[in-house]
């Protein structure tokens, strides 16, 4: 049988030990939502807006351009502080079009600047002229003299504003990204 002394400490040890456990969760909670404070200040809300596989298809970049355009204001006036960036996912050309092919693809290089795609990468398409091609069509080149026809030898040219990736970097803490697949060249 405990003792009636005993008894009085086991029971007043019992009881402190439920009133602080009782305190112990608003602590824990009050910490815990200081913690999310920070990490929602910290926070910068991304968008990523894409495409693959346009192959020169000029007949479609309005409509494409006005639907980027519509849901990249739909994001800032949901996050202000946003960042909203525009990639391509390969194959932006070859396998095009006439109104495209005709011409080296030039224009669609034209359209894709206008359009404000932040990155690129390289889809198969990309080396259906080889690299040296694609390369030339990038920095808005002109073609060698009778490489081809009148019509591409005297188009304007007009150099990519995209950067193409090759890789993967990924850096949370210092807020630096790369596209996932891809490093800058």
């Amino acid at each position: 049988m405990i003792k009636m002394k005993t008894r009085k400490k086991l029971l007043l040890l019992l009881t402190s030990l439920c009133l602080a456990y009782s305190f112990a969760p608003n602590v824990v909670q009050a910490e815990e939502s200081i913690s999310e404070q920070q990490t929602k200040s910290s926070m910068l809300s991304v968008q990523f807006l894409g495409t693959n596989d346009f192959h020169g298809a000029l007949s479609e970049a309005a409509s494409l351009s006005s639907n980027l355009a519509q849901e990249k204001n739909n994001f800032i006036n949901q996050f202000p502080e946003g960042l909203s960036m525009r990639v391509q996912a390969g194959d932006m050309v070859g396998s095009s079009p006439v109104n495209s092919s005709l011409l080296q693809d030039e224009p669609t290089i034209k359209v894709m600047n206008k359009m404000n795609f932040d990155f690129g990468t390289l889809g198969n398409h990309e080396f259906d002229e080889g690299l040296e091609e694609f390369n030339r069509i990038l920095t808005g080149t002109a073609p060698k003299k009778g490489q081809f026809n009148l019509e591409t030898e005297n188009y304007p040219r007009e150099a990519s504003s995209q950067q193409i990736l090759i890789a993967n970097v990924l850096k949370k803490m210092t807020r630096r990204f790369h596209i996932i697949g891809s490093r800058m060249l």
